[in-house]
């Protein structure tokens, strides 16, 4: 019973980091296109 529910945690914590990781990539990007039109 506890590792199971140490296992769910763990799931969510990277669902959770991936989620903060996407959203840093869509805010650093979107950043990028205000600074730099020209880009790539």
């Amino acid at each position: 019973m506890r590792g199971k529910t140490r296992r769910l945690q763990l799931e969510y914590g990277l669902d959770f980091i991936i989620l903060d990781y996407m959203q840093l990539l869509v805010i650093t990007r979107g950043q990028e296109k205000q600074t730099e039109p020209r880009g790539f």
